[in-house]
């Protein structure tokens, strides 16, 4: 069956008549691993604004290849679809894109301005039909495998219908919690308590901590300044310490960074950084919302994607030390040839196909800026490392792992070694206890390491240096190599029996 073009909904008539599509096959969006879970630390929300969205990346045929592809999963907890409709339903490549990478996915319900006050009029008249609003939600995310919505209500609200208002948030949280226990229902902060004024307030308090307790998370507006950040702590401090039901939890306040610098720290582009930077200081999770601008504000042509390439890759790189790296989730067997989704057709012709989109390891960039890690070969399909100044020891981790072992598990590689390549590459699988590794070699084609037990926290190359080049000489070496796939899968070999 074709894979069924998603559309938003604007209306609120829409959404209470919105039936479960018939021409749409379910089982092709692939499903978080089993072991997923939230990770308990400060987190990175993507809110991926384009353009105002669907621009074709909701088709069901592989489009240009001259397009946003978004590949640096290893920073991203939370991705949220956002586009300013009524009801933004994501993609169904954008859900396939974020699950393989062990990233959640949600859906936007946002109002503004007058039509929006008006349909929220509507919607919370009463606790009845916020309810069957909540239905409607829950249900276009149960069928479309996403995991749950922001809800950006950015108009005034009728003081007497706030607590239907509230009601729905927490219906709406509760409620996607029956279907996905991870899912996740996001705040924005807009409308405040007791006045229903849409007043942003750029920090938690107690005019939007109603929301935010009854919510799974808030995503602060943009506009903040340091001290509402360190105050935003205190409040959730304070909060804690008198006791109350409130349920605070640090992480759940993500940051909002806007990277079109609309009121941003630093003015946003090259200089996000700078709002990140406080972000980290103060140990707070964070919104990045349009990273697209790598793509919107570029000036590549219809067939050629470089400057974005080359946008995108020096964006990531300043901003990449200050942001958490996410662990993989994955179920055996594994495999990933690290395709971006953009693929050669039959006529010669690249092209984007996001549901094709695979594991993507975490050293796309790299720290030493006269290195490269590229991913844009001809299909963009493998991972091809170039690296002409080695000067020390490198590691280059493909992903963070948390994978326990129940009899043996074998770690395989295929791959390519250039002729220009002059450093010895191992492949390492690193362990709760010793790490398991093996050398690649010019003559063979596959490298393999098996682990017996305990627990895998990572998969990684390490690059070293020939020979006597550790003296302490400053002596600069090569590396190329092209990996072409990794696989993941339980070993024929009896883990009573391991080889040492």
């Amino acid at each position: 069956m074709p894979m069924h073009v998603v559309k938003p909904l604007d209306e609120l008539e829409e959404l209470l008549g919105w039936q479960c599509p018939t021409d749409f096959n379910k089982t092709s969006i692939p499903k978080l691993a089993k072991s997923y879970q939230l990770p308990n630390r400060r987190r990175t929300l993507i809110c991926h604004d384009l353009k105002g969205g669907y621009l074709n990346d909701n088709q069901p045929e592989p489009v240009s290849s001259n397009n946003y592809v978004f590949y640096n999963w290893q920073y991203c907890d939370i991705f949220v679809y956002f586009s300013h409709h009524l009801v933004t339903i994501p993609p169904v490549g954008w859900v396939s894109a974020a699950h393989a990478n062990s990233s959640l996915i949600l859906g936007t319900l946002l109002t503004e301005w007058d039509k929006g006050a008006a349909i929220c009029a509507s919607m919370f008249e009463d606790k009845e039909k916020a309810e069957l609003m909540v239905d409607k939600l829950v249900q276009i995310a149960a069928f479309y495998g996403f995991d749950g919505w922001l809800v950006n209500i950015e108009n005034e609200i009728d003081p007497e219908q706030l607590e239907v208002l509230l009601h729905f948030v927490w219906r709406l949280t509760n409620k996607m919690k029956e279907v996905k226990s991870y899912s996740q229902v996001i705040w924005y902060d807009s409308v405040t308590i007791p006045d229903g004024k849409l007043e942003w307030q750029n920090e938690l308090n107690d005019m939007n901590a109603a929301f935010f307790n009854l919510a799974d998370g808030i995503f602060l507006n943009y506009c903040w300044k340091p001290q509402q950040l360190t105050s935003s702590l205190d409040f959730i401090a304070t909060c804690h310490e008198l006791g109350g039901d409130e349920k605070y939890r640090y992480n759940d306040v993500y940051v909002g960074v806007d990277v079109f610098g609309r009121g941003s720290l630093g003015g946003g582009g090259f200089n996000t950084k700078v709002a990140l930077k406080e972000c980290a200081a103060h140990e707070m999770s964070v919104a990045l919302f349009a990273p697209a601008w790598t793509w919107e504000c570029s000036s590549s042509s219809d067939e050629d994607n470089s400057d974005f390439v080359s946008r995108d890759a020096k964006f990531w790189s300043l901003i990449k030390t200050l942001l958490p790296n996410k662990v993989t989730h994955i179920e055996l067997p594994f495999h990933t040839s690290f395709c971006t989704g953009i693929k050669e057709t039959a006529d010669g012709k690249k092209k984007l196909f996001l549901a094709h989109q695979q594991p993507i390891p975490s050293c796309v960039v790299l720290d030493d800026h006269s290195s490269q890690t590229s991913f844009f070969d001809e299909t963009r399909s493998g991972l091809v490392i170039k690296m002409p100044a080695v000067s020390k020891k490198t590691d280059l981790n493909l992903f963070f792992l948390n994978h326990s072992v129940h009899g043996a598990v074998n770690l395989k590689l295929s791959y390519s070694l250039s002729a220009d390549n002059a450093c010895p590459v191992f492949l390492c699988a690193e362990t709760n206890t010793n790490p398991a590794e093996e050398q690649l070699s010019a003559e063979d084609r596959e490298v393999s390491v098996t682990v017996y037990s305990g627990v895998i926290t990572g998969v990684k190359l390490i690059i070293r240096l020939p020979g006597d080049a550790e003296s302490g000489d400053e002596l600069t070496f090569a590396c190329s190599l092209t990996i072409n796939e990794l696989s993941i899968t339980e070993s024929e070999v009896s883990c009573d029996s391991p080889p040492y």
